[in-house]
């Protein structure tokens, strides 16, 4: 099924669903580290980037 699909679909798919579920899950990931490590640990503070680059930055108006 996923070679009918238009490349620009599967495009729009993949930055509509897959990247927000994959931040979302880093970020779980991340605060579980956080709890058990401190927010120095060099792996939280590389999720944190990864998350923050993942998300989506809301336009102030």
């Amino acid at each position: 099924m996923w070679a009918f699909i238009s490349a620009r679909l599967r495009m729009w798919i993949i930055f509509a669903v897959v990247v927000p579920l994959a931040t979302g899950l880093l970020a779980l990931l991340r605060r579980r580290l956080e709890k058990r490590y401190g927010p120095e640990h060099r792996v939280v503070r590389v999720l944190d980037r990864v998350e923050r680059f993942g998300r989506r930055q809301r336009r102030r108006r």
